[in-house]
């Protein structure tokens, strides 16, 4: 009873606030792979993102600031499968869900351990943390026509498929799969790591770090779209863990004259032991 009050309250604190694709616990930023699943285990994830747009289209204001809250509730009801729902809170609100399966354990020398699953799972055809409308997020201008709608009615980036392959060397956590919808992007850049314009390669690396009891993870990756980095950091407060977060997404565009310029976030996750 009490797990489910303390649940229920930090759901009713984080709904009006990293709705990320990572799996398990916090590491990577928007790649799923990395960890095993925990049995049984709930785990409450909301993220506040700080960021500025340069952006030609009237959805947006050019050099406007925006700041979204993201939400998101993940369970394992077995070993093997977490599922998870999840509420990016911008205008207009984009929500779906994720369920990836953990399907081969990392053992030995040589054999990773295999994630498999589908993410933005959604009657939406486009949802990202900047709204479910036209994906101007991760696309090209060349690829929009005068009034800001794509012209090509094959995008999309719900419903992703992928399969991510994760291997530990020590301290160092090695991640990289390939993925669809989602994970496939269209700027000069990311077409280098697509095939075709329909799957994409996408990986990672992290370091954990034990400081006396509190664990520091950083970690670098590419998504298929952009380039995150994040450092969290975990430790055992009593009935539950908690892992803060801080990072940057799209970090390339430091370098890009694109439509969103970087964002930086702060990232709250409680696990329910």
């Amino acid at each position: 009873m009490r797990r489910i009050s303390i649940l229920f309250l930090a759901i009713l604190a984080s709904v009006s606030v990293l709705a990320g694709g990572f799996t398990g616990r916090p590491i990577f930023v928007d790649i799923p792979g990395g960890e095993n699943f925990v049995d049984r285990e709930m785990m409450v994830n909301w993220d506040f993102t700080l960021g500025s747009t340069n952006s030609p289209l009237n959805e947006i204001p050019e050099h406007d600031i925006y700041f979204n809250p993201n939400f998101r509730f993940s369970f394992s009801p077995v070993p093997f499968l977490q599922v998870s729902i999840f509420v990016n809170n911008f205008k207009p609100f984009a929500s779906g869900a994720n369920i990836d399966f953990h399907i081969l354990e990392e053992e030995g020398k040589y054999q990773p351990a295999l994630f498999t699953g589908m993410q933005n799972i959604s009657w939406q055809k486009y949802i990202s943390t900047e709204g479910d409308a036209v994906e101007y997020d991760h696309l090209t201008y060349q690829e929009l026509d005068v009034d800001g709608f794509i012209t090509n009615d094959k995008l999309y980036n719900a419903n992703s498929f992928y399969l991510a392959a994760s291997k530990h060397f020590g301290p160092f956590l090695l991640n990289a799969g390939l993925g669809a919808g989602r994970f496939v992007g269209f700027a000069t850049w990311s077409k280098r790591v697509s095939i075709q314009n329909v799957i994409s390669l996408f990986g990672g690396i992290a370091y954990t770090l034990d400081l006396k009891g509190t664990i520091i993870t950083a970690s670098a990756e590419q998504d298929g779209r952009d380039f995150n980095m994040a450092v969290n950091a975990s430790f055992d407060p009593g009935p539950f863990l908690m892992t803060v977060s801080l990072g940057g997404q799209k970090l390339e565009h430091w370098f890009q004259d694109a439509g969103f310029q970087p964002k930086f976030f702060m990232g709250v996750t409680i696990i329910f032991k």
